[in-house]
């Protein structure tokens, strides 16, 4: 018998192509699901601008000084304000009275600080006028801020008129004065006018001969507090001039200032109940040199007949006005009832809870009523 032997060729052991083809393509989705994870770094967290405010009022029920500083999700809760800095009074002497302290928080990129000046105190002809409100921004933020709300005006009694509102100041850090927002007016008068009523002011007459007309219509408006001029001064000169309006003086005149000194000498009258009338004599009354005044010949009879030393005056007929100026004033406040201040406006808009909302800041008196006193409120 023959026997047939086995063929001893020896047989390698592995993985055919299509088994690597899977095995490839197991391992492909693993790595893309993987990707997202191993190369993406995470995002670091952007901190949310926080905001946050501060209020500085007279509590009215104590007619005491408050503050109250509101971040996001806390408060230092009412406190008494007890700092004390020096202010200038009317006569130029100086007290300490207590003011709001305020540091803005470290974040803090921006200041708005919105001011209003107290209320005037009625009247028994009516309601009296709300405080200015003033509101800035600032986008740099100073080390430290003092606050003296302006105080409410009492109201008439049959000893005392009434009371306008205090002004409102804001100092900065170094004491200097940022902002100021005016009382409002007790008495409905042309002569408690100030820059802030003035509703519209125009030039109404000027010389047309040809040595002060170069042609160019005089205007006027109001500008950074003070009414600006624009007009001829001669043939070929045509300036602008700021005047900065001022109260009455003893002689029941109101008072035009020109720091620049352009115009130096302004007669004032009063058209009607509303209405201030100016009028300038500057190319006159800027000569004080007979040798080059204009008007020498003129000069020269009067000083002859026994007037040593008379200078021009707009009470001299002969002697023109380089322009007419007449500003249209808002004398009034409206009905009986009490004026709300926009910035109590702008707090109850805001429906939040707050004493604030209580002292009802700026507010002019109703017909016999206190006005409110002033407040400031801070956001950011």
């Amino acid at each position: 018998m023959v026997i047939t032997g086995i063929n001893n060729k020896k047989f390698k052991k592995g993985f055919s192509l299509f088994e690597a083809f899977v095995v490839m393509l197991i391992v492909s989705i693993f790595v893309a699901l993987m990707a997202n994870t191993v190369a993406h770094r995470p995002k670091e967290k952007v901190a949310s601008e926080a905001h946050g405010r501060f209020e500085c009022y007279y509590d009215p029920s104590n007619n005491k000084l408050y503050q109250q500083l509101y971040t996001e999700g806390s408060t230092t809760g009412r406190k008494l304000a007890t700092k004390e800095i020096e202010f200038k009074k009317d006569d130029d002497t100086t007290e300490m009275k207590k003011v709001c302290e305020f540091v803005p928080p470290s974040y803090a990129k921006y200041l708005i600080i919105d001011a209003v000046g107290g209320g005037a105190g009625g009247s028994s002809k009516g309601g009296a006028s709300e405080g200015q409100f003033v509101s800035t921004f600032y986008a740099s933020i100073e080390r430290k801020y003092y606050i003296l709300p302006g105080n409410g005006g009492k109201k008439e009694t049959g000893v005392n008129a009434a009371e306008n509102g205090g002004t409102t100041i804001v100092k900065n850090q170094d004491k200097e004065v940022m902002i100021t927002a005016e009382g409002g007016k007790a008495v409905s008068s042309l002569e408690n006018t100030t820059i802030n009523d003035v509703l519209a002011c125009s030039v109404t007459e000027w010389p047309t001969d040809d040595q002060y007309n170069c042609h160019i219509t005089p205007t006027c408006q109001i500008v950074d507090g003070k009414v600006e001029v624009s007009f001829c001064r001669s043939k070929g000169s045509y300036i602008t001039t700021q005047l900065e309006y001022k109260h009455l003086n003893d002689d029941d005149e109101v008072v035009l200032d020109n720091p620049r000194y352009i115009v130096n000498e302004v007669y004032t009258e009063q058209k009607n109940s509303n209405t201030w009338v100016y009028h300038d004599i500057s190319q006159w009354s800027d000569y004080n040199d007979i040798d080059t005044d204009p008007t020498k010949t003129y000069r020269e009879s009067r000083i002859a007949g026994g007037e040593p030393n008379w200078k021009p005056s707009v009470n001299d007929e002969w002697v023109p006005s380089m322009y007419t100026l007449e500003l249209l004033m808002n004398s009034s406040a409206d009905g009986d009832e009490a004026n709300p201040s926009n910035l109590h406006r702008l707090i109850e808009s805001m429906q939040y809870t707050s004493k604030i909302k209580d002292a009802k800041v700026g507010e002019g008196g109703a017909k016999n009523r206190n006005g409110s006193a002033g407040g400031v409120l801070i956001l950011w």
